[in-house]
This record gives C-alpha cells, sequence and structure tokens, in this order.
C-alpha cells in the first residue's frame, strides 16, 4: 500500500513538474533533451501504470472490468507510442515534414486511447501523468523543425531502444484478458 502510494506521489509530482516546465519551452538544444526526457518518463510512467493497476486489482481496490479497461489503455497507448518512435528512427531530411505529422497524429492518437477514467483516484492520477508527459512531447514536438533532425534523431533513437516499452507490453496483456 505504501508502495502505491509512493508512486502516486512521484506521478503527482511529475504532472507538476511537467505543467511547470512546459511554459518554459523554447525551441532549441535543450529541447531535444527535454523531448527524450518526456518520452523516457512516459514509459517509465506507463509501466508503472501497468504496475500500479495489477496490484489494485490484487489488493481488491477496482474490479476485473476496471483492471481490464485500464490494461487495455495502457498496451493501446504503449503500441500507438512505439510505432511513433519506429517512424522516426528513420527519418532523413527528405521525408521529415510528412514523417513529424504521421508523429503528431500518433502521439495525440496515444492520449485518446489513454483517456481513460475508473473512478479509482490512484490509477487515473498515473494515467492522467502519462497523457501531460505526452502533451508535452507533443508541444516539444511542433517547435522541430528539419533543421534539427541530427539533433533529434539520436534522441528517438535512444528512447525507442529502451527495454521498459517491451516490459510494459507484456504487463498490460497479462491485465487486459
Amino acid at each position: 500500500m505504501i508502495r502505491i502510494a509512493h508512486r502516486i506521489f512521484i506521478a503527482f509530482t511529475l504532472t507538476a513538474a511537467i505543467i511547470f516546465t512546459s511554459t518554459l519551452i523554447a525551441c532549441g538544444p535543450d529541447s531535444v533533451h527535454k523531448l527524450k526526457v518526456d518520452l523516457d518518463k512516459a514509459a517509465l510512467t506507463l509501466n508503472t501504470a501497468a504496475k500500479t493497476n495489477h496490484a489494485l486489482y490484487e489488493a481488491h481496490e477496482i474490479s476485473l472490468a476496471a483492471r481490464q479497461k485500464v490494461a487495455t489503455a495502457i498496451y493501446d497507448g504503449n503500441e500507438v507510442l512505439i510505432v511513433a518512435l519506429d517512424v522516426a528512427k528513420p527519418l532523413t531530411a527528405a521525408t521529415f515534414s510528412a514523417g513529424k505529422a504521421q508523429i503528431l497524429s500518433l502521439l495525440e492518437t496515444a492520449v485518446t486511447k489513454l483517456n481513460v477514467s475508473v473512478g479509482n483516484p490512484k490509477i487515473d492520477l498515473v494515467i492522467q501523468s502519462v497523457i501531460a508527459l505526452i502533451n508535452d512531447a507533443l508541444i516539444l514536438a511542433r517547435a522541430f523543425t528539419g533543421a534539427m533532425l541530427r539533433q533529434v534523431l539520436p534522441a528517438l533513437r535512444e528512447v525507442a531502444a529502451n527495454p521498459i516499452w517491451n516490459e510494459t507490453r507484456q504487463l498490460a496483456v497479462g491485465g487486459a484478458y
């Protein structure tokens, strides 16, 4: 129970930090780092959401239907984010504009897929934290230009290589059925 409260505190702190820093965003070298950090935090928070979802079900704090609803949202959102990163990896100057539009659309889709509520403040807060992180990444990604491609691609490739995406996929699949 303390671990769940600790995760919620971390998620709340991350959300507050995102809201505060999103007003300070400018397109520059720091923006690439911020994008990488936001996507890494989104991956970690999605993973935390999957674990929290399981823990709440095991503690009988949410129903099986609620667990499945959250697990499906986590899985679907995670998959869309993986696709967005896969689209980003091979970008070139020639494909940047079309790729950027597709990535922005995928990030928006991930937010839509994750926009669920089951009435449990613990899991709802963690999910909202993921959404806040993705929305912050959206703000940053919109500002990028083709000239920044050399700085952006290595950061996105590093995020895509994080094994936590696959771990979250496995955790979510276990809770969806």
